[in-house]
This record gives C-alpha cells, sequence and structure tokens, in this order.
C-alpha cells in the first residue's frame, strides 16, 4: 500500500467503515459508535438508569419500532416518580486523525412542565478523562437549564470554542435529523481525544413523564487525507480533487513518501505529472535511472517494483493530470501504451526505439526495477 504523506492516528477498537445510510445521511468515513441505530437491540449500550437516591431502574427503557425510524430507543417517564432514564456508550480511540461529524436523529413526545429534561450528549475527552468538546442537545422548560449550564455542566465542561449546543424550550417535535461537525468546535484538538462518552437521557421529577425517541447515532471519523474538512469521495466527486489512479483517493493525498513527497508519476521530481516524465519513466524501466525518488514514482501500482504493469497507470494518470481528451487508440500491449502516450505527448523515446518490440517487452518484464 503506498504510502500516505499525512499523519493519521490509529483507532484502538473495531470500526466499521460507513459508506452509506439507508437514509443517505451519514459521513462517508469510519464509524465509531457500535448498533447506532438499534437494530441489534441494546448490543454497544448500557442502561445506567437510577433513580433520584441511587438506585438503579429498568423500566421506561426499550427498543420499539416507530413508524419513521424503525428499532429506534425509546426512554418513557412514569408520572410521579424521579430518577433518570439513561442509555450510555463509551468508546476508547487513540486520538482522532481527521474531521469528525456527530449526528442522529430524536424527537420528543412528552415534556415535563418545568423540572425535567430530555437530552443527547456526545462528550469528547482527554487522557485525563476531562472533557475537551461536548455537543448537546436538550429540550427542557426548566430556564436555569441554559446553554451555558450544560456546557460547564457537572463541572468539568469544556471551553465555548469546544462546545456546541442547541436547546429547544418546553417543546415537543417530530422526527428532527441532527448534525454537527467537528468544524463547530474549533478548540477541539482531535489528535487528544482518548476517548467519546455518548450519553441519552431523560430527566423524569414526578409531575409528568417525559418521553424521548433517539436513531440514527453516529460518530464518524471522516474520509480527509487533505485535511480541508471535507470528505475525499465529496472533493473528488466534485472536481475539488483529482484521482487519476482512481483509487478512491485525492491525488494530492498520493505522496509516494516522506522522503520522496512527489505524486505517483512524478518521475523527473518536478512537482508535475507531464509530459516531461515519460522519458525518465522509459529510462526507470530500462533500469537506466535508478535515483530512488523517481523509482518510487514510477511504481504506479504500489507493488514493490517497477515493470511493465505499471505502464497503462502511468497512461492513464499522465493523460489524467494533463486534461487529454479520452483516447480512441486502444493499445495492443503495455509497450504499444507507452509508445502511443509518447506519440501523443510528441516526445521522442530514442531509447525504446533502440530495441525491438520483443526485446523491450522481455526487458521490460523480466528485469523489473525493484523500490529500494
Amino acid at each position: 500500500m503506498r504510502t500516505i504523506a499525512r499523519k493519521r492516528s490509529t483507532l484502538v477498537v473495531a470500526v466499521l467503515t460507513v459508506l452509506f445510510s439507508a437514509a443517505g445521511r451519514r459521513a462517508l468515513g469510519t464509524e465509531l459508535l457500535i448498533n447506532g441505530g438499534f437494530e441489534a437491540g441494546f448490543q454497544g449500550w448500557a442502561n445506567h438508569s437510577v433513580h433520584f437516591d441511587g438506585t438503579p431502574r429498568s423500566a421506561g427503557v426499550a427498543v420499539a419500532y416507530d413508524q419513521s425510524n424503525t428499532s429506534a430507543l425509546q426512554l418513557s417517564g412514569v408520572v410521579g416518580s424521579n430518577y433518570n432514564l439513561r442509555v450510555e456508550q463509551d468508546v476508547v480511540v487513540a486520538g482522532l486523525g481527521g474531521p469528525v461529524e456527530v449526528s442522529f436523529d430524536w424527537k420528543v413526545t412528552s415534556k415535563e412542565p418545568y423540572y425535567g429534561v430530555n437530552y443527547v450528549l456526545i462528550d469528547f475527552r482527554s487522557a485525563a478523562n476531562a472533557v475537551i468538546g461536548r455537543v448537546i442537545y436538550f429540550d427542557t422548560s426548566n430556564p436555569n437549564y441554559t446553554l451555558d449550564y450544560f456546557r460547564t455542566w457537572p463541572g468539568n465542561g469544556p471551553p465555548e470554542n469546544a462546545y456546541f449546543g442547541m436547546r429547544k424550550y418546553n417543546s415537543t417535535f417530530d422526527w428532527e435529523h441532527v448534525s454537527v461537525s467537528s468544524a463547530n468546535l474549533p478548540g477541539l484538538a482531535l489528535v487528544d481525544v482518548r476517548s467519546i462518552h455518548v450519553r441519552l437521557n431523560v430527566q423524569n421529577d414526578a409531575s409528568f413523564g417525559g418521553e424521548m425517541f433517539v436513531d440514527n447515532l453516529s460518530v464518524t471519523v471522516l474520509d480527509d487525507c487533505n485535511v480541508n474538512g471535507v470528505n475525499d469521495a465529496l472533493d473528488i466527486a466534485g472536481g475539488t480533487s483529482r484521482d487519476c489512479l482512481d483509487n478512491g483517493t485525492p491525488d494530492e493525498c498520493e505522496l509516494v513518501s516522506d522522503a520522496c513527497p512527489y505524486l505517483p508519476g512524478d518521475i523527473n521530481n518536478d512537482g508535475a505529472v507531464d509530459d516531461r516524465d515519460v522519458t525518465q519513466f522509459t529510462l526507470v524501466l530500462l533500469n537506466l535511472n535508478s535515483c530512488m525518488c523517481s523509482v518510487l514514482a514510477a511504481d504506479m501500482n504500489a507493488d514493490g517494483v517497477v515493470d511493465f504493469r505499471d505502464i497503462r497507470p502511468f497512461r492513464q494518470t499522465v493523460r489524467c493530470e494533463l486534461n487529454l481528451a479520452h483516447s480512441l487508440h486502444k493499445p495492443v500491449d503495455e509497450v504499444d501504451a507507452l509508445l502511443h502516450l509518447a506519440r501523443e505527448l510528441n516526445v521522442e523515446l530514442d531509447l525504446a526505439a533502440t530495441l525491438n518490440r520483443n526485446e523491450r517487452h522481455q526487458q521490460m518484464s523480466d528485469m523489473p526495477r525493484r523500490r529500494n
């Protein structure tokens, strides 16, 4: 696998690569939560519901069918009792290697008139378990439960620029989708995150029973190798980035190594893939250019050797980078592909022309230039 010239922290938990969700809402990247849609019941989640005196409570917590969002978590309070219905999940990480998107769907069907609060909380914590970033959406009728109250609660909250909150006042509402990016938390140092705590909570204060549904919870580390805050696939689809190797990675992230910060195909190491690389590519194939960075850049398929199998991806990359129109020419073999590219670009391949087709093909296939 080609070395991507960027620093990426390694997650120390098993993760799932999310390509899309049924609703098309989740971001492309690495999903950190387990069973965020509750399709597997409570797998990955812990019920920490308690009465105000500290004794556990289990009633009122269920995975329920809903016509809009199947398999949603349902937290239902009961009139005449004081307690917190609380379902939580903790994820351990070793820093986050890219931007993060938090998303979920929720609705509130019953609300206490004053004391109670329903909320969805996502905390980003440091190695010392300090809250260094927070996203919270809450619904309350208590005027004391302000946005700033939930930033500092319970006394170890994040700085203002690492906090994103949304407050609804005494509301009941149907399903709403929420999506918050780490761009909304500019003060959050992603590399310092060591755990993520998710809490879904209904606080019931006796007078009425609050009820909340939550579904499609997702905490996703975006595939963002160029660190522009946009998913790589969207960069490519939107034309912001090229993908001349057609491997799903923006070309600007395909530097062949830290020591050789050049794109695959930039054989002369001048910072561009163009007609000036064709002759040098041929020299590497013929073992007449052994410069380490040239050899690395000529290994187009990143298999550790430079041989005839690199010719077609080299041709594809050069034509892509130069915005050449689609070619109707169908090469009969790899050598023909290279010679036709040279003719397209008016490049003299004198060295290659001195060998007949069979000799060239044998030298390119049987005597590959190995990467050092």
